[in-house]
């Protein structure tokens, strides 16, 4: 592209972040490696579940990531996290006033005809036959705004004991499954899924006596916090892990942190809890180092709201850990800033709605997204305030939608799951200067930049099911597509290996 940006660049020295990695080595993660995605598309993606669609390329894309990553990194950049959201309503209710008895959905909400429940059921097992940890993110009931994802009956946001009936509802029923299912129950937990953006309802009247005038989102969502913290202790004998916050990443890229700081000093001031996790979204740390696109790093974003969570503890031991939870390089991020200074790039698409914002960055661009790739990697250690702030980084998207572009676009694999992106082999363990020569990263060179653009705001995941036509296999050019990991781990190793087309044996 050869734009640059002085103001990326004068914060990014007025932080003292991190000099340009080499080009010429692989990078290893500076935390532990997650993966972030849709509760609808993932448990395929971990792995091969009955009912998961026969020439799907999704889990042997990601088999074959988790084993170059053990055999490039060691390991390091292998993904042992998983994340994916549930709506609050997935299981119980109750009346909106503090007190209320807790029920059963009389109508629980679906997914386009699947049931949520079953969703996040199928996604414990699947995290959990990859040997991966599940976290489960609370998120609101998006029916208003997506008509079949969701339970219309159900307000987007619930009241403090709404909140505190769906929460135990959700953990006592995945409890219940991963016993008959004899696997371990799930025990993380974000409490609520972007607060900040999901514009909590004024009138949810959070206060535990619930006779106040309603609050503010902010409050809302703090009182979320608290009502599973009462929850955890009561009914689950305090052994989850709860996440606050979850701020999302352009309410992160605020260079005043306005929503983060009034929900997390209610919190912690007005409410007196004191989470030991909280998570946030920083996707434009990762896009402005795409608009750099020179391999200097931007940790902006990080560095600043790390370092403000940092100063609501108290001086001594009892520090908080922070989880990025979602973090990618946003081909179609619409944010045309950064902490505050207009950046964004025109890729010259006729077809993207003004204003380019800074995804154009990456779009169509194997380098830009390598060196998003190299930050991601890169975030722990020049975002913490302190050594070991950070202790996880999840990744935010596997595979794109088939549909793509669509109104979001952060995969590691191209849509239709037709080539393995620059971030991928980055991740997987190749230096930035590989990926960008590797034949096996965008086959297709810069082919985002010319799809047309269609902007879809859901997906049926019934469709999706039926989408992957056998011919995918066929077209597929990779030694990995017919052949088993086992297979793929030898040739790796330059063992020799037959065209049996045996498929990954379980």
């Amino acid at each position: 592209m050869g734009r640059f940006s002085w103001g990326i660049v004068a914060l990014v020295g007025a932080l003292g972040l991190a000099a340009v990695p080499s080009a010429s080595r692989a990078q290893t993660a500076t935390a532990g490696i997650g993966l972030s995605d849709g509760a609808a598309g993932i448990p395929c993606t971990l792995y091969p579940l009955p009912g998961c669609p026969a020439a799907s390329l999704s889990h042997a894309l990601f088999d074959r990531y988790q084993a170059l990553a053990g055999d490039q990194t060691g390991g390091a950049n292998a993904f042992r996290y998983v994340r994916a959201g549930i709506p609050w309503d997935t299981v119980s209710t109750g009346g909106p006033a503090i007190g209320r008895p807790c029920v059963a959905e009389g109508d629980p909400p679906t997914y386009y005809g699947t049931p949520w429940l079953s969703l996040a059921e199928q996604y414990v097992l699947a995290a959990r036959r990859a040997g991966l940890d599940p976290l489960i993110s609370i998120t609101t009931n998006s029916a208003a705004r997506y008509p079949g994802n969701g339970n219309p009956h159900d307000p987007a946001n619930p009241s403090a004991n709404q909140y505190y009936c769906g929460f135990k509802g959700i953990v006592s029923k995945l409890d219940e499954f991963a016993a008959q299912q004899g696997i371990a129950p799930p025990t993380e937990y974000e409490t609520y899924d972007e607060p900040d953006g999901a514009r909590v309802s004024n009138m949810c009247n959070p206060t535990p006596r619930g006779d106040l005038p309603a609050h503010r989102a902010d409050q809302c969502a703090a009182w979320y916090y608290y009502e599973a913290d009462a929850a955890n202790r009561k009914s689950f004998g305090n052994h989850l892990t709860l996440v606050a916050l979850a701020a999302d990443g352009d309410s992160a890229n605020d260079p005043h942190l306005i929503a983060v700081k009034a929900y997390a000093t209610y919190l912690t001031k007005t409410i007196g809890l004191y989470p030991a996790v909280w998570s946030f979204h920083p996707y434009e740390d990762l896009s402005a180092t795409a608009y750099l696109n020179n391999g200097q790093l931007a940790h902006g974003d990080t560095s600043l709201l790390s370092a403000y969570i940092a100063s609501l503890y108290p001086p001594g031991p009892r520090q908080a850990s922070i989880w990025l939870t979602e973090a990618a390089a946003q081909i179609t991020d619409p944010v045309p800033t950064y902490l505050g200074i207009p950046e964004g790039c025109d890729d010259r698409v006729v077809l993207d709605p003004l204003p380019y914002g800074l995804g154009s960055c990456l779009d169509g661009n194997p380098k830009a997204q390598a060196y998003a790739a190299s930050d991601f990697l890169d975030l722990a250690r020049s975002g913490s305030a302190f050594p070991g702030q950070i202790t996880r980084v999840y990744w935010h998207q596997f595979d794109s939608l088939a549909g793509h572009p669509t109104s979001w676009d952060s995969g590691l694999v191209s849509p239709g799951d037709a080539y393995e992106r620059a971030s991928y082999c980055v991740l997987s363990g190749e230096s930035v200067a590989q990926a960008v020569v590797d034949p096996s990263c965008n086959r297709v060179d810069a082919a985002e930049a010319t799809e047309a653009r269609q902007y879809a705001d859901a997906v049926d995941v019934k469709a999706s099911a039926r989408q992957a036509p056998q011919s995918a296999l066929a077209a597929c050019p990779q030694p990995w597509c017919s052949f088993s990991l086992i297979r793929l781990r030898l040739s790796e190793l330059g063992a020799g290996y037959s065209r049996s087309g045996s498929q990954p044996s379980r």
